[in-house]
């Protein structure tokens, strides 16, 4: 992830200033980052994945009164600012 899209992604969802970037190696599917040490990033790196992906989501958000589970703050599928799906959470 450049640096510098990130940085676009965070200014344009109003999030704090991206000042440190630490990609984690867990995701098997996913890119996944630690910003901050605030929010996690996840990145979906094949099309083939993009629906499972969205039920991530979906799953995070219908459980979020239920079980405790990651706030997701964004969840960007346009691919406007960056070429894949993805979706910052609080970490």
């Amino acid at each position: 992830m450049n640096k510098e899209i990130l940085k676009q992604i965070f200014l344009q969802h109003n999030l704090e200033e991206v000042k440190f970037i630490k990609k984690i190696n867990i995701g098997f599917t996913n890119t996944i980052y630690s910003i901050n040490d605030n929010f996690i990033l996840k990145i979906c790196k094949k099309i083939s994945n993009e629906k499972n992906f969205e039920k991530e989501v979906f799953f995070y958000s219908f459980f979020k009164d239920k079980i405790i589970v990651p706030k997701i703050i964004v969840y960007d599928k346009s691919k406007k600012l960056y070429n894949k799906n993805f979706i910052i959470k609080t970490s």
